[in-house]
């Protein structure tokens, strides 16, 4: 974890640690035949080198490697000692957890502290950065000032209408296939947008963000689109003339970038009245795509020319080779063999573990059923001796 973590390009690099500090000081290896293993594998150079001789020297490495760690106590007996010293020499927190239900939180108040929050309360007013049809005809520096906001990141490609302040986006509107996502990052009610209620401004600017993100013909007659189909791009084009009616025998292409490759162009091929079609294949690239309409020209607006499509390279979803090398040494040197059946494995596991069962169901039972034959032996019991008296008075 600590060359993972040193070797990392992240601006922050921080460790919660989940853990009663109940543990075998460092340095100190018990009589166990797996830990002899381990220590003869890193002797001949088959796992790393052992741990530091005490905690404050693995808080040392940490610290030296620009590593913060944060630690949660857990459990009735947790070494608060122990835990709230790595917080301290590593410039983390330390936390004590009283109920499971907890720990949530306590994780996120750690990486709120971590990075200083995500909210800023403080009045405002909102700064166009570029003119749009969603923020026509308003004047935002006569506007009532809003109260608050989200901190955010706009993303590569988007485009920044308003500005809370310089680099902090407030509305931002972004382009995906047929679609427009839309982010305002103030809100819509009396929290801190208590004056803006009142505003006459205030229904008109909903209005224009709403119609600007629905898809619609009223901005040209023409529409761009681009989605993808397994490892494929594809672009399309509807087209109408100035009449209403499809266009044809129209010679459009699209500049296609991004992915890691060098700009080319794409042409478009009719397949249907006024449509236009190009199929392109795709890379693996954490870097979208981007196709924008040479020669845009009349009938289209100059942000429904621009389309973007992702075919992210997911890492997370790539299995990982086992390190056999390692398993066979553990396995050689512990005694044991590499790749060993299921049924060997199961063989030697021990069988003395303990397992809760519920009693009380045939306890119950049981004393039902006694409780029921001494009523019975009572009942009869009492009138078979009553006959008896009865029977030696007569006689």
């Amino acid at each position: 974890m600590l060359r993972q973590l040193r070797d990392s390009r992240a601006r922050t690099r921080h460790v919660i640690l989940l853990s009663d500090g109940n543990t075998a000081p460092v340095g100190v290896r018990p009589a166990d035949p797996r830990v002899a293993s381990v220590a003869a594998l890193q002797e001949s150079g088959d796992a790393d080198a052992g741990p530091p001789a005490s905690f404050e020297d693995m808080a040392s490495l940490l610290r030296q490697a620009r590593i913060s760690v944060s630690t949660v106590a857990i459990g009735g007996d947790a070494d608060l000692e122990l835990l709230g010293n790595l917080a301290r020499w590593t410039g983390g927190q330390a936390y004590v957890s009283r109920r499971d239900d907890e720990v949530p939180e306590l994780f996120v108040r750690d990486v709120t502290r971590l990075t200083g929050g995500s909210l800023l309360e403080r009045p405002f007013r909102p700064v166009v950065r570029e003119a749009d049809a969603a923020t026509a005809g308003l004047d935002f520096s006569r506007a009532p000032p809003l109260l608050g906001y989200a901190l955010a990141r706009a993303k590569r490609h988007a485009r920044v209408l308003l500005d809370a302040r310089p680099g902090h986006p407030l509305l931002v509107t972004h382009r995906y296939g047929l679609g427009t996502a839309t982010a305002f990052l103030s809100d819509a009610h009396a929290r801190w947008s208590a004056e803006w209620l009142d505003w006459p401004g205030y229904g008109r600017f909903w209005a224009q963000v709403m119609r600007a993100a629905a898809p619609s013909w009223e901005d040209g007659r023409r529409r761009l689109s681009v989605w993808r189909e397994g490892r494929d791009a594809v672009v399309r084009l509807d087209s109408l003339d100035a009449r209403g009616a499809f266009s044809n025998a129209e010679h459009p292409s699209v500049s296609m970038s991004g992915g890691g490759r060098e700009p080319r162009q794409v042409a478009l091929v009719q397949n249907g009245p006024g449509r236009y079609e190009a199929r392109v294949a795709l890379e693996p690239s954490a870097i979208p795509y981007r196709f924008a309409l040479s020669g845009t020209g009349e009938g289209i607006a100059k942000h429904d020319a621009v389309r973007s499509v992702f075919y992210p390279r997911a890492d997370e979803d790539e299995g990982l080779a086992a390190d056999r090398p390692m398993l066979e040494g553990i396995a050689r040197h512990a005694g044991g063999a590499p790749s060993a059946p299921s049924a060997e494995v199961l063989a030697s596991c021990r069988s003395d573990r303990r397992t809760a069962v519920e009693l009380w169901p045939a306890c119950s039972a049981l004393a039902l059923g006694l409780y029921l034959l001494e009523i019975g032996l009572r009942r009869f019991g009492g009138a078979e001796r009553a006959s008896r008296r009865g029977g030696g008075r007569h006689g």
